[in-house]
C-alpha cells in the first residue's frame, strides 16, 4: 500500500518522504526495516526513531525532524492503531496474518494508555479483535478465530456489532 494512501486513511501527513513510497507491514522501532511501518510517541525511544530502517515512522506534529520518512499526526497512537487496521485488511486478504496479530495486540495495550474516551477505546479494541478474528479465519484458522472472538465485547456501534454476528455465524457454522 502506497504511504499516501495510509497518510490519507490516517488523517497524517507525510514528512521527508515520497507519497508512493510502498508499506508492506508493520514492526516495532527497533525490528523495522524497508517497506515497514512504525511508530514512536515515547521520548525514550527517540533515539531509536533516528536509526531505525523503517521506511516511515508515525509521530507527534512537533516531533522532531528524523532523516527517514515520517507521518506527523495529531494522536500518534491512534494513527498507528487506524494504520495496523488498515495494514491487517490488506494483509488478511493475502493471507498473512501472523505477524500482523501481536502488533494489533500491542497498540490496543497503548491505546489503553491514550487520551481517548472508554468508549472509543472499547470500540477500537472491538475493531481489532474482530479483525484479527476475521483475518485468522480467513486464513482457515476457525478455533484461533473463536478464540480471538471472545474477547469481542459488545459493540456500541450498529455496523461493527453487525460484522461480529456475522462472524459469529459463520464460526458456528464450521462447528
Amino acid at each position: 500500500m502506497k504511504l499516501s494512501d495510509i497518510a490519507q486513511a490516517l488523517n497524517a501527513r507525510i514528512d521527508n518522504a515520497s507519497p508512493d513510497t510502498e508499506i508492506t507491514g508493520v514492526a516495532g522501532i527497533e525490528q523495522a526495516g524497508r517497506g515497514q511501518l512504525t511508530f514512536v510517541s515515547n521520548p525514550k525511544y527517540n533515539a531509536a526513531a533516528k536509526t531505525t530502517k523503517a521506511s516511515a515512522v508515525i509521530v507527534a506534529e512537533n516531533f522532531p525532524a528524523l532523516s527517514t520518512g515520517m507521518l506527523r499526526s495529531k494522536n500518534p497512537y491512534l494513527a498507528w492503531a487506524k494504520a495496523i487496521e488498515v495494514l491487517l485488511d490488506i494483509h488478511a486478504e493475502s493471507g498473512e496474518t501472523s505477524r500482523m496479530i501481536g502488533v494489533a495486540d500491542l497498540a490496543i495495550e497503548k491505546m489503553a494508555k491514550s487520551n481517548l474516551s472508554q468508549k472509543e477505546i472499547d470500540d477500537k479494541v472491538n475493531t481489532f479483535n474482530l479483525k484479527i478474528a476475521e483475518a485468522l479465519f480467513a486464513a482457515g484458522d476457525t478455533k484461533a478465530s473463536r478464540t480471538k472472538m471472545e474477547a469481542v465485547g459488545t459493540p456500541s456501534s450498529p455496523k461493527l456489532k453487525a460484522e461480529a454476528d456475522r462472524l459469529r455465524r459463520f464460526l458456528a457454522i464450521g462447528e
